[in-house]
C-alpha cells in the first residue's frame, strides 16, 4: 500500500507512469493465460474458497488502459490500426451482449477473440511508444526506475 502513495518531493513522471504499465503488462505475459477458477484448501479443518483471477482478462484490462493512457498522446499512423482493432472488439462485444446465454465454450471463444485483438492493440501501442521516443532514456533496474538521459551530480 505504502508503495501506491507518492511524497509530494516526488513526480510521477508520464514516461514512468507508462513503463510501470508495460512492465506489469510483461509480468502478466510471462505465465500461461489461464480462465479464472476458485481454488480450494483446508485451514484448520476448515474449507475455503480463493479465486484465482483469469490472466486472459487482466491483460486485455491492461492493454485497454494502457490505450487510455495513451489515447491523448496518438499520431496518425495509430489512428486507422486503433480503429479498426476498436471496432473488431465491439463487433465482437456486441455480438455477445445479443445472446440470452452464454454457454462457458462461448465465453471462452470470446476470451480468446478478445485477446489476440488486444495483443495486435499492445503491439501498434509499442510501436506508437517507440515512433514518439516516450522511453528515450529510461531503463529499468533491480532499484527501480533510472533516467539515463539525466545528468548525474557529483
Amino acid at each position: 500500500m505504502a508503495e501506491t502513495f507518492i511524497q509530494k518531493k516526488q513526480k510521477l513522471e508520464f514516461k514512468d507512469l507508462v513503463l510501470q504499465h508495460l512492465k506489469k503488462i510483461l509480468e502478466i505475459t510471462t505465465s500461461e493465460f489461464k480462465g479464472g477458477y476458485y481454488k480450494e484448501s483446508v485451514i484448520n479443518n476448515i474449507l475455503t474458497k480463493e479465486y484465482i483471477p483469469d490472466t486472459r482478462k487482466q491483460y486485455i484490462q491492461s492493454i485497454e488502459s494502457l490505450s487510455d493512457i495513451l489515447l491523448p498522446h496518438f499520431d496518425q499512423k495509430i489512428k486507422e490500426p486503433y480503429k479498426t482493432i476498436s471496432e473488431k472488439i465491439k463487433k465482437l462485444t456486441e455480438g455477445m451482449k445479443k445472446k440470452k446465454k452464454l454457454t462457458d465454450l462461448e465465453i471462452r471463444d470470446y476470451t480468446l477473440d478478445k485477446l489476440e485483438f488486444c495483443r495486435e492493440l499492445f503491439r501498434e501501442l509499442n510501436l506508437l511508444l517507440k515512433r514518439k521516443d516516450y522511453l528515450k532514456g529510461s531503463i529499468y533496474d533491480e532499484t527501480g526506475l533510472v533516467d539515463t538521459d539525466e545528468e548525474t551530480q557529483p
